[in-house]
């Protein structure tokens, strides 16, 4: 069906493949001169979709312009909202509105911004502009008429209600998501356990070292902080003791991004007599 009167049900106005590609040259002038005269727009956006907007409104939707919000017409969702001037001239040219009107758009105060907004003009389905929107408005729809067809007339005003709570309380859930995971970067916490792992493998691995203890991490937005006391064999001197140190510290340094380790070298008989490593020797060199 075409352009049709919704209270007989009759064909107002339809259009075959010449009188449809004339239409869409027209549509294109009509296109040019009000994206010239808004100084701005989609030129190549809009004039690539005015064919599909000529067939659509013209041609292949059921639809009256005299009734835009019959029940029963057809639904398009245009989710390239910055094609809008195509929209605009599809729904002038079938009737909704003088189609010379589209000469004011980007203008302040007119209708026919740079983006459709369905509570200012008859016919726009959904307000839209962010590539990708259309298709969950789209499924919304279908979801909701779909149970209509098949439940009744009066299905509408169920599902209706229901699938607007279930889109607020999936929208809200992704706002808790993302402001916990906003806040988490904010706050201090140790480092996750595979950090960890690699800390304490450093340590292990390190031949001068026999036990650690008071392990603590912190990580401050990406910065991260590591902190140990580490025994080392007694019988190694001052200075090889804190090169040892130096060297685990760089390597953890090395390991985990923006690191800054601080080691802290003890002795072993700073460790009470039952954790004193069985090798370890208080005798210098």
């Amino acid at each position: 069906m075409a352009i049709v009167d919704s209270a007989t049900g009759k064909v107002v106005r339809d259009y075959n493949v010449e009188e449809l590609k004339e239409q869409a040259k027209l549509m294109r002038g009509y296109d040019l001169v009000a994206l010239c005269a808004a100084g701005s727009g989609h030129a190549g956006g809009t004039l690539s979709i005015m064919d599909i907007a000529a067939a659509l409104y013209l041609k292949v939707l059921n639809h009256d312009p005299k009734n835009p919000n019959w029940a029963e017409r057809d639904r398009v969702i245009w989710s390239t909202g910055h094609k809008a001037p195509s929209l605009y001239l599809g729904l002038g040219f079938a009737g909704y509105y003088d189609k010379d009107e589209v000469v004011t758009l980007r203008k302040l105060y007119s209708r026919f911004q740079g983006h459709p907004h369905w509570l200012k003009l008859p016919g726009v389905e959904a307000s839209t502009g962010s590539l990708g929107q259309g298709l969950s408005i789209a499924v919304g729809l279908a979801i909701v008429w779909g149970a209509r067809t098949f439940a009744g007339t009066n299905a509408f005003d169920i599902v209706d209600p229901i699938v607007a709570i279930a889109v607020a309380l999936f929208i809200l859930k992704i706002g808790v998501q993302l402001t916990l995971s906003s806040a988490s970067h904010l706050l201090d916490h140790s480092l996750p356990a595979d950090e960890l792992r690699t800390i304490e493998a450093i340590l292990k691995s390190h031949p001068e070292v026999l036990e650690w203890h008071n392990l603590r991490t912190r990580k401050s937005g990406s910065q991260r902080y590591v902190e140990a006391h580490v025994t080392l064999r007694g019988d190694l001197t001052l200075s090889m003791a804190h090169t040892a140190a130096h060297q685990m510290e760089k390597a953890i340094n090395a390991a985990l991004p923006s690191a800054q380790a601080t080691l802290h070298v003890d002795p072993p008989e700073a460790l009470p007599p039952h954790r004193r490593p069985p090798t370890a020797s208080s005798t210098p060199r």
